[in-house]
């Protein structure tokens, strides 16, 4: 018997080292919450038998399950795991030897228990010989995106109800990570790793009111809440919990991101209160979601602080905006049109007419600062954070497009007008280039992040850190856009469908681009100080690369220039400079992401293929300054696709995706379900029995209709008390 890695939901595969100096293919397989078995690879295919059994003595040996080396198969140390996540079991036929630790920090012991095929996550850490681990072992949403919450079709749903839908999903989200306030204030592995899930492929927009509501608005919390009233600390712990929507409001309608010149103005009044106004419309934040959807909403608002008729600056105050239902006195909401493309979300205009504010809703000291444009951005670091942030969403973006496409492409088939055979689309150039792509990116852009936060958080300057963290987000939206985009075309008319996740991952993406930092604006800030010597990043580790060349050739091209043109502000600069600065930006970032890929490892034909990519942005300058045809790079990408091709699965395999797909394009049994979804009209006279559809239930605010057996599945998942749901309606 034959387990083929269909039974299983991931594998990676990896090279052991046994002793005579021969290696031994063989896959570490998810089949539980944090337990692994580690089986014999053969020709594309698993052994129904272990390859690893635990003794009394709780040590591994291998077994020999097919055709012998030459050196045969004899007692190996256990290099495969030093970290494994803690597990508790049940089910399945047969018994098979499970490697756990029943303890962390300790040697492992290990025990047989009996595991389920059709569950599990791979170990959270793993050290061997050769391993790649998945970055599904990594998050804690891969069984709430299988959760019937996460399951319900969106597109399908009125437009409310998606946006109901989209915050029990943020609450559902935010309660799987538990993030503390220490996570947030040190910008722990696990606030970083909340903003590489993949979860965020389902619901881009439950993704944007996770990221307000940890790094935004509780981030600026917990930079002042150990200074700040008790109801400050406490509020802070019910937006960590979920219990209050926590929202940011710094943009104003009328001003963009010139937010230092904001109209809003909180002022000191004589009996140590603030009123809290907006002058004109103009002044009205935009357009953080601040419109009662059930529970109590809190917001951090940015104003002008008066004192005595002078400006001490501006500064955070922490403003209740509505109980969950009403808004409060003084406080105007006006609900936006859905923006298009993306996931719905109720973006609004917010305004305040003179509103009382206690003088403990001030989140900083008073006094009026020596440098105001300073002193504002820096209580604005959570922005800077969040620049770095919300770019990592480009990694799960960029593992999720080229997945359904991979997996579209491999299922699509043409016949063949010479041979008469069907033949897979991904066999077309056309089609094979842009996945390959897509899915090398990935990889490199993954490495590129963890790089990045490690800078982040250890580099002492903090205006590097706010560099490479830019530089990451640019690279990460330039790549990640493009993947959407062009995938999406390469599905067809199918890929221009919400439902098959592209064109909304896109749209996401569009607003992450502009979101915490517009891509451009970042660029031009970024090159100019670059430019002008203010400070350096990180040199190459290989200068010799072509990226690296790439890097230093333009920002010498650009130094010269503005030796040239004398000063930064004159209209020369605005026109020879400007326009250049995101394409020199994206070189800096293209070889920082292709150092940072080459020291984690990745391999050379993922990295062939990445370089490839990045040369055809700029082929000019490579046929100009190094002599490198046109020809030549196209040569050079054909023979990176063919390389990466034949390692299609097992790429596809290591992205560990598959729990947040739900474009049913990519299966034959996917699509056969969702059509079967989809109401029919027919003839009066054919037409059959059917249940109510989902928009003709009775309607109840916040809309939610959904089946009384899935309503008490999303309780249970999302972990609150059944009166919170009483608005739902079932049918």
């Amino acid at each position: 018997m034959l387990i083929s890695e269909d039974d299983y939901r991931t594998f990676v595969l990896l090279s052991l080292p046994i002793k005579g100096g021969h290696h031994v293919n063989a896959a570490v397989l998810g089949i539980g919450s944090g337990a692994a078995v580690v089986r014999r690879l053969e020709t594309g295919t698993l052994s129904h038998k272990p390859m690893f059994h635990a003794d009394s003595n709780g040590s591994a040996h291998m077994r020999h399950m097919g055709r012998k080396l030459k050196s045969g198969l004899r007692t190996t140390s256990l290099l495969l795991m030093d970290e494994l996540m803690p597990h508790t079991w049940s089910g399945a036929e047969a018994e098979t030897p499970i490697l756990r630790p029943k303890l962390w920090g300790k040697p492992p012991s290990f025990e047989t228990i009996k595991p389920r095929a059709d569950e599990g996550v791979l170990p959270r850490h793993a050290n061997a010989h050769h391993l790649l681990s998945l970055p599904m072992a990594m998050y804690p949403t891969r069984e709430l995106a299988q959760s019937p919450l996460f399951r319900i079709r969106t597109e399908m749903l009125p437009k409310e109800e998606q946006i109901s839908l989209s915050y029990a999903r943020a609450k559902a989200i935010v309660k799987s990570y538990g993030c503390t306030a220490k996570d947030i204030t040190e910008l722990s592995p696990k606030f970083w790793k909340l903003h590489l899930d993949p979860i965020w492929s389902v619901d881009g927009a439950a993704g944007t009111l996770c990221t307000i509501q940890l790094n935004l608005c509780a981030g600026t919390l917990c930079r002042f809440a150990s200074k700040s009233a008790p109801w400050v600390q406490e509020t802070l712990q019910k937006v960590l919990s979920f219990e209050y929507c926590g929202q940011y409001c710094v943009t104003e309608v009328g001003h963009g991101l010139d937010a230092f010149h904001m109209e809003t103005t909180a002022t000191l009044l004589d009996n140590g209160e603030f009123e809290l106004h907006t002058p004109s419309e103009a002044g009205a934040k935009f357009m953080p979601p601040t419109a009662p959807m059930g529970d109590p909403t809190i917001a951090v608002v940015f104003a002008k602080t008066m004192v005595n008729g002078e400006s001490h600056g501006i500064k955070p105050f922490l403003v209740p905006i509505n109980d969950g239902v009403h808004m409060h006195k003084g406080v105007t909401c006006k609900v936006l049109p859905h923006r298009g493309g993306s996931r719905h979300i109720n973006h609004s205009l917010t305004s305040f007419n003179k509103v009382r504010l206690p003088y403990t809703s001030l989140l900083c000291e008073i006094d009026k600062p020596q440098d105001p444009r300073t002193a504002f951005f820096k209580a604005l670091s959570s922005v800077a954070i969040g620049t770095m942030a919300i770019g990592s969403l480009g990694v799960p973006a960029l593992q999720v497009a080229s997945y359904i496409a991979a997996r579209y492409s491999l299922r699509r088939k043409v016949i063949d007008t010479f041979t008469g055979k069907a033949s897979p689309i991904i066999n077309f150039r056309t089609q094979k280039t842009p996945v390959l792509t897509a899915l090398a990116q990935s990889f490199v852009m993954q490495a590129f992040q963890e790089a990045t936060a490690k800078v982040f958080t250890h580099t002492k300057d903090i205006r590097v850190c706010h560099a490479v963290g830019a530089i990451m987000k640019i690279v990460m939206m330039q790549h990640g856009q493009a993947a959407n985009l062009g995938l999406s075309d390469r599905c067809g008319a199918q890929g221009l469908f919400s439902v098959n996740q592209l064109t909304t991952t896109f749209c996401d993406m569009r607003g992450t681009a502009i979101a915490e930092g517009d891509t451009l604006a970042l660029s031009i800030k970024l090159a100019s100080e670059l430019l002008l010597g203010r400070y350096s990043l990180p040199p190459s580790s290989d200068p010799t690369s072509l990226l690296a060349q790439h890097e230093q050739g333009l920002l010498e091209e650009y130094r010269g220039l503005l030796k040239t043109i004398g000063h930064h502000r004159s209209a020369d600069f605005d026109r020879l400079i400007l326009p250049e600065c995101l394409a020199l930006v994206q070189a800096i970032g293209h070889r920082m992401a292709y150092d940072a890929a080459v020291a984690k490892g990745v391999e050379k034909y993922i990295l062939d293929l990445y370089v490839a990519s990045c040369l055809k942005l700029d082929p000019s300058w490579y046929v100009e300054k190094l002599s490198i045809p046109r020809s030549q790079i196209r040569e050079m990408e054909a023979l990176a696709v063919d390389a990466v091709f034949p390692h299609l699965e097992d790429l596809l395999g290591r992205l560990g995706v598959e729990p947040y797909i739900t474009a049913p394009i990519v299966s034959d049994e996917n699509w056969a379900e969702f059509v079967k979804s989809i109401p029919p009209l027919v003839a009066p006279e054919e037409k059959v029995a059917e249940p109510v559809p989902v928009s003709e239930a009775p309607p109840a605010k916040p809309f939610i209709s959904i089946k009384f057996k899935q309503a008490m599945e999303v309780l249970v998942y999302v972990g609150l008390p059944v009166f919170m749901f009483a608005t739902i309606s079932f049918v």
